[in-house]
């Protein structure tokens, strides 16, 4: 048991956020090689947080439907 629970709780992906730094807002062309290979890090990570995002709005979604759909049978 942690926490007085017997389930572990995950880390919040949404907690994490990613920070744009200034240089990040420069065109590619005036990046150096570095900024540019962080710069493609940093989308990757964003891509992964969106679709984190997304599968954790679907989870939530059906859960909610679940929970309708067994309120509707108890009122019957």
């Amino acid at each position: 048991m942690m926490g007085g629970t017997l389930e572990e709780k995950k880390g919040n992906p949404l907690d994490e956020g990613l920070a744009v730094e200034e240089w990040m807002k420069k065109a590619p062309e005036e990046m150096s090689e570095e900024e540019r290979l962080k710069f493609k890090e940093f989308e990757v990570k964003k891509q992964r947080l969106e679709e984190e995002k997304e599968k954790i709005r679907k989870n939530l979604e059906n859960e909610l439907k679940k929970l309708r759909n067994d309120v509707v049978e108890v009122c019957k």
